[in-house]
């Protein structure tokens, strides 16, 4: 909703004006989506304008109102958040301002730990209690849930059903995800893949 197209990383990006803007999926085929039970990835490019006083949704797929599902947010103080359920594990580092920048959020579902890497260099681990997120019916929503709305644009949003090394995220913000993907033939395990020009769901 009011989503415009802007310059991302690679391409084009969506811009969200911090205020209404939101961009939901409504692909029917969103069952590998509730990432519930596995290990996984997230991430995207994302250049943020400002700082909030509430946390900023970017990608979700949940209902806030019963804390079900899986978050990616930014903090009002600028941290990278995974939410599962009710359970957070935000970044020891903070996001930049004004600047683009690679993130990725993963679940090691085994171990119940959270990683957060930017730009390719990895966080410090963080422990999760919750490990995997609920089943829901929600669809994928880039941008707002609620009142949670993001500011600035994103870029080459992903769902991996899988741990991706740091080569791989590395190889993902160089190359580009559709290539990675088609060079490296991995939509084995891709979910979803969205770089505002080709989209793939799985």
């Amino acid at each position: 909703t009011n989503v415009v197209n802007t310059a991302g990383q690679i391409g084009d990006g969506r811009f969200f004006d911090g205020s209404t803007d939101l961009l939901e999926i409504t692909d029917a085929n969103q069952s590998g989506l509730t990432l519930a039970g596995t290990s996984f990835s997230i991430g995207f490019w994302h250049r943020t304008q400002n700082t909030g006083s509430n946390v900023r949704n970017l990608v979700t797929k949940g209902a806030i109102a019963g804390s079900l599902g899986w978050f990616v947010n930014r903090t009002d103080t600028n941290k990278l958040r995974l939410r599962l359920d009710a359970t957070n594990a935000d970044s020891p580092s903070s996001m930049f301002l004004n600047t683009a920048q690679h993130c990725v959020v993963m679940l090691d579902s085994v171990n119940a730990v959270a990683w957060h890497v930017f730009d390719g260099v990895s966080d410090s681990s963080v422990a999760i209690t919750a490990a995997a997120p609920a089943l829901n019916v929600n669809n994928v929503v880039l941008g707002q849930t609620a009142s949670s709305h993001p500011d600035g644009w994103l870029d080459e949003v992903f769902v991996f059903q899988r741990l991706l090394s740091l080569a791989e995220i590395r190889r993902i913000a160089s190359d580009g995800l559709l290539n990675f993907i088609q060079a490296t033939s991995r939509s084995d395990s891709v979910t979803m893949a969205e770089s505002f020009g080709t989209a793939f769901t799985a």
